[in-house]
């Protein structure tokens, strides 16, 4: 009876290529951390797991299923979008330097979807109909984007180097866990 050979490996199983790239990505953090300061390192690990989860998401919908799906960063962008718009303060003098052309930016929008409404539910199922929804959103278009573009030069001459734009809600995500460590200092409350 004839043996198999024995592979023999120049360097254990545990100096593969894998665990050499993470060994590396941890001494650069560490070496970040020490240098320029953990919030920096822990904020570049923290986009390198981003990004990780979202590629593996990518890769197993296009690489296992074969569905090229664009949605996956647009999802994304949108929540960077929400999380910018809910928590930043709103622009006041922004707000009111182009009010008018804001609300009538808004009004244009929801005419144009009311009319395009009215008209799928009014006229009957034919040609007409959809050529004169096809208008009806060409026009609202042209309209809210002209409307839009009056506004822009006056939201953005109000101080654009710190804002330029109309800001947010304000909402914060990191309220006090009661009503007394928000009224009084932390040593006056462990003070008693």
């Amino acid at each position: 009876m004839q043996s198999l050979p024995v592979k023999k490996t120049v360097f254990p199983t545990i100096f593969n290529r894998t665990s050499l790239s993470y060994f590396l990505v941890i001494a650069l953090l560490a070496v970040f951390g020490f240098t320029q300061g953990w919030n920096y390192s822990l904020s570049i690990a923290l986009m390198c797991l981003i990004s990780a989860l979202m590629t593996l998401g990518v890769n197993i919908q296009w690489g296992y299923a074969g569905l090229f799906n664009a949605g996956v960063m647009g999802f994304a962008a949108l929540g960077g979008i929400v999380a910018v718009l809910l928590s930043h303060e709103p622009v006041i003098e922004a707000w009111s330097a182009s009010q008018p052309w804001i609300w009538s930016f808004l009004f244009s929008i929801l005419v144009s979807v009311l009319l395009g409404y009215a008209v799928l539910r009014l006229m009957p199922k034919s040609r007409a109909r959809y050529w004169t929804i096809t208008a009806v959103s060409i026009v609202g278009f042209l309209v809210s984007r002209w409307l839009y573009f009056q506004a822009t030069p006056l939201i953005e001459a109000v101080n654009p180097a710190g804002t330029g734009f109309l800001g947010g809600l304000g909402v914060s995500f990191f309220q006090p866990c009661c009503c007394c460590c928000h009224r009084q200092p932390l040593k006056q409350s462990l003070a008693g």
